[in-house]
């Protein structure tokens, strides 16, 4: 009985380990976990360009950049489904910015990923997206924050992190009408 629980937990362990460490397939060389001091593969950061007005019941928009580690890639928001977690970009509605289109992603790579069985869509190094943004009209005037969530999921060589998401802020100013 005893060698047949451990079995049943070393199997157990196995699959776990199995789904945790999917191995990813770009032909990058194996890369080693964020360097030290780094928790995260991936760093966001959102700007309103200073050319861009942001006036209570206009539009404007904004810039995400996602800064990717090296040997990592990010799956990109145009990603199909049936394999790795596509990026979302969404606005709370706790502020009274929302998004008046889609999102414009920059051009991702395409590779077929043997461990989806999948052509993927995806982005290394660094990633700029474009979020057109309608201000309510009831806005006042002054500094609101721009909160922004990015749901993303991330691979390197050896393995694929869980898809998290990251929530992004920028201080905005908005004029009167």
């Amino acid at each position: 009985m005893k060698s047949r629980e451990d079995a049943t937990c070393w199997l157990v362990a196995t699959l776990v380990a199995a789904a945790l460490c999917v191995r990813c397939s770009h032909g990058a060389p194996p890369e080693p976990a964020p360097a030290a001091g780094s928790t995260e593969p991936v760093t966001w950061s959102a700007v309103v360009p200073q050319d861009v007005r942001l006036v209570s019941g206009g539009t404007a928009k904004a810039l995400l950049t996602a800064k990717i580690g090296p040997g990592w890639h990010m799956y990109a928001m145009s990603q199909t489904g049936g394999g790795p977690t596509p990026l979302t970009i969404e606005l709370p509605a706790t502020t009274p910015f929302t998004l008046s289109g889609p999102v414009v992603e920059p051009e991702p790579k395409k590779a077929l990923d043997p461990n989806f069985n999948i052509e993927t869509r995806f982005f290394e190094t660094e990633a700029t997206f474009t979020l057109p943004l309608r201000i309510a009209a009831n806005t006042q005037s002054g500094a609101h924050a721009l909160n922004i969530d990015a749901r993303f999921q991330v691979c390197n060589a050896r393995l694929c992190m869980p898809a998290q998401t990251v929530p992004v802020s920028v201080d905005a100013k908005v004029e009167a009408k």
